[in-house]
């Protein structure tokens, strides 16, 4: 039986009481297709009728080391790595910092690990009709090796069997889809082509540019802190416009499965 992925937009400083009201059933407004309902204290509940998943780090584990990416290209830990490329008007300077990133990424390609906990969210979002898709400013054959990696660990598992029989995601989004995050324009596309509200997609990521581009698309966000190999969670990053924060994919399932809040 489906599920109603809801979350409650309120107001910051409003009074919090959890929980839909009962005189309004979850599943007839889903039915419906309402794209949210308005309380009478302002707040309203909102479902969530699409995903937007980040790869790296997000539904993997943290394999490449942008550190070390940055002091490779030559650049302060500060700029964004994806920017500095697109700014660069030499073609051999660019082309040297593109050989950088696609040397590391496929050195991460074979030390690909899924994310705990991935099977289940992405079954649980296919038994609860929850639109998905893949957007990262990774490339194409990367994306395809984390595929291929996917299916397979979902072989044997009790997933949901349309994971096996059709493609995971509706949509998927590389870097050779331009604007890159943080702009919004990805997530928009993904909106537009799905003909949802941004409103009723969460964007899921790990890094402060996929909270950025789900928010400045009007998105809610959630942003996955991994646990360093120390097991200590890191602080989230300076300015992050998230809504909601989680430390594993679990613990975002676990969100998904009631009403939250999200404060606006």
């Amino acid at each position: 039986m489906n599920m109603n992925l809801l979350y409650r937009s309120l107001r910051r400083g409003s009074q919090l009481t959890r929980g839909f009201p009962e005189e309004h059933n979850g599943e007839k407004m889903c039915k419906d297709s309402q794209d949210s309902f308005q309380e009478n204290d302002g707040s309203e509940y909102i479902p969530i009728k699409g995903v937007i998943l980040d790869m790296d780090g997000t539904m993997t584990l943290p394999v490449l080391d942008f550190i070390e990416m940055r002091k490779r290209i030559g650049i302060p830990l500060s700029v964004d790595i994806m920017a500095y490329v697109n700014s660069l008007e030499n073609a051999e300077k660019r082309s040297h910092a593109i050989s950088i990133i696609e040397s590391m990424e496929e050195e991460a390609n074979h030390k690909l690990k899924l994310q705990p906990g991935l099977q289940e969210l992405l079954s649980f979002l296919e038994e609860n009709q929850i639109r998905k898709a893949l957007l990262t400013r990774n490339n194409s054959h990367s994306v395809d090796m984390f595929l291929k990696t996917v299916k397979e660990s979902l072989i044997n598992s009790t997933c949901h069997p349309n994971l096996l029989s059709e493609p995971i995601f509706e949509q998927i989004l590389t870097r050779d889809f331009r604007p890159h995050k943080p702009s919004p324009a990805p997530v928009l596309h993904i909106c537009t082509q799905w003909s949802l509200p941004p409103h009723n997609v969460l964007v899921v990521g790990d890094d402060k540019v996929d909270v950025l581009s789900g928010h400045n698309a009007g998105s809610v966000t959630a942003l996955l802190l991994n646990k360093k190999e120390n097991g200590v969670i890191p602080e989230p990053p300076e300015d992050c416009p998230y809504d909601v924060i989680v430390t594993s994919l679990n613990q975002l399932l676990d969100l998904l499965k009631k009403p939250f809040d999200v404060f606006r």
